[in-house]
């Protein structure tokens, strides 16, 4: 059964703008409903998740709003930094984040469980009053104010305010940031594995802050660069990239791989530049008649055949 509440919400967001204007006007309003989940959310505690037959608030919140646990986790995370409780006695506990608290509906769920998360990293390091007055620099931020919370500023993403938070979270807590790097130092690894029977070739492991952002940097450096055509009449033509963002990560690795190897100052193995190596025979390489596919030769270091086409 559809309430009177529903209703003027549904014509509410009928007649909202189209195109940025909407966007911005729709996220509004999707903060306040944040700050309702999160409020609910926080109601349902271990003993009314159990009574309802679940087994854990987490649980319970996930299947009744018909979300991720990963979803149902941060509004419970965020209800419990933000909530009123009372004591046995019946007295007021204030929240943990009260500043967090009253901004709920300017802040919203991805940037108040970001907040809860930074702060909460620090809280047992840093004194109290430093740290409700980084949690009121960040919610400004969140806010879309500046540091002071007297003017607006440029909207960010809380993909981009992510970093700035761990800046000022590290800066009241430079001794936790240690533990954290000499943590990331100990775990960082890269591994390559054994050559599948497509020849493929599977890489996993973790880079250092520094590594990866160099890595990144490279490859959007890489994707903006632009290309241009020696021919003038196909200037006008844009071939169709049917590559998914994996497949261009992967050629765009390619590419910063072979312009190292080409450096001067690449190091070289046994005395020779490092480079792929394919034997085959020169016949097979003069044969005029073959096809693309035809397998040709072996690369070194590699069970399986090469095209006369790679």
């Amino acid at each position: 059964m559809t309430s009177p509440a529903l209703t003027a919400l549904r014509e509410l967001l009928d007649a909202l703008p189209s195109g940025a204007d909407g966007v911005v006007a729709v996220e509004e309003i999707g903060r306040v409903v944040d700050a309702a989940r999160v409020r609910v959310a926080g109601s349902v505690d271990t003993g009314a998740a159990e009574a309802l037959g679940f087994a854990s608030p987490v649980a319970a919140v996930a299947t009744l709003a018909r979300v991720s646990e990963r979803t149902a986790r941060a509004r419970l995370a965020v209800a419990a930094v933000t909530r009123v409780d009372r004591s046995l006695s019946g007295a007021e506990v204030p929240a943990r984040l009260p500043v967090l608290a009253a901004s709920l509906e300017q802040v919203g769920l991805d940037a108040a469980e970001l907040i809860t998360r930074q702060l909460g990293a620090v809280q047992a390091h840093v004194e109290p009053g430093l740290l409700v007055a980084t949690e009121q620099v960040l919610v400004n931020l969140a806010s879309g104010l500046d540091a002071s919370g007297s003017h607006p500023v440029v909207p960010q993403s809380v993909t981009s305010l992510a970093g700035q938070f761990s800046l000022i979270t590290a800066a009241i807590d430079p001794d936790g940031a240690r533990p954290r790097e000499e943590r990331a130092r100990r775990r960082r690894s890269f591994r390559i594995g054994q050559q599948d029977s497509d020849g493929l070739i599977p890489v996993s492991g973790l880079l250092m802050p520094e590594v990866g952002s160099l890595l990144l940097g490279l490859m959007e450096a890489h994707r903006r660069t632009p290309r241009f055509t020696e021919e003038p009449e196909l200037a006008h033509y844009e071939p169709t990239d049917t590559r998914t963002p994996e497949q261009r990560r992967h050629d765009t690795l390619a590419t910063i791989l072979i312009a190292a190897a080409r450096t001067k100052d690449a190091p070289v193995l046994d005395g020779m530049p490092v480079t792929v190596v394919v034997t085959t025979t020169l016949a097979d390489l003069a044969h005029e008649d073959g096809r693309a596919g035809d397998p040709i030769g072996v690369m070194a270091g590699s069970r399986v055949p090469v095209s006369r086409e790679a």
